[in-house]
């Protein structure tokens, strides 16, 4: 899990794709949302983008 400022994790997003940094201006990240990278089939992916967490679970 990395928690950081939207600017941030949208350049981290665009290199994690082989994007140039600048194209981390695509991928809008709204406050308090979570975004998850992953592959699919040896290639890296965006699973889940701009998402509400998942409320805490009370036992």
């Amino acid at each position: 899990m990395l928690v950081a400022h939207a600017h941030l994790l949208r350049v981290l997003t665009a290199r994690y794709l082989g994007l140039p940094p600048s194209e981390g201006r695509l991928f809008l990240l709204a406050t308090a949302r979570v975004g998850r990278l992953s592959t699919e089939h040896g290639l890296p992916v965006v699973s889940g983008w701009n998402q509400r967490p998942l409320p805490p679970v009370h036992e």
